[in-house]
């Protein structure tokens, strides 16, 4: 049976957030993945609570501090409104389902990029330089463009 996504599904430290990360998380990702997951045949959630990432953890990590991963944490207290956040979806059967939970995510949300890894696609709203939709495919540590969608 598929559970409703909780906004700690997308916490990966389980720390205290603030409000405007929240309200990102449930109103860009948490809830249309719900409405998606009413439907589709396989349950959808984020790999290893991928959502929201801190600066500070983002920089424990020796990564820049820039992901889209971040939700606009610029790491001194100011949230910028504009990044709308990034997750890392996965479902049961990821191998067997991952054309079908692409397919979903292209036509039930609007992320504006989508990267296909090795068991999880990874969606965000960042900015493309065309205006359009990307996909992109994770090819020997670096994003591969496929298409505009």
């Amino acid at each position: 049976m598929k559970k409703q996504l909780r906004v700690s599904d997308f916490i990966i430290d389980g720390k205290p957030t603030a409000l405007p990360i929240i309200d990102k998380i449930v109103q860009y990702h948490l809830n249309p993945i719900n409405r998606i997951n009413l439907y589709f045949t396989e349950h959808i959630y984020p790999s290893l609570k991928s959502g929201f990432r801190t600066f500070a953890w983002e920089k424990s990590k020796q990564r820049s501090g820039g992901s889209q991963h971040c939700f606009g944490d610029m790491g001194n207290g100011v949230i910028d409104p504009v990044e709308l956040g990034a997750v890392d979806w996965t479902c049961d059967n990821f191998n067997k389902f991952k054309l079908q939970l692409l397919d979903v995510l292209i036509k039930d949300t609007k992320y504006t990029r989508f990267c296909i890894y090795n068991g999880i696609i990874h969606a965000d709203y960042k900015t493309t330089s065309t205006g359009e939709r990307e996909l992109f495919e994770m090819k020997n540590g670096k994003w591969e463009f496929i298409k505009n969608i």
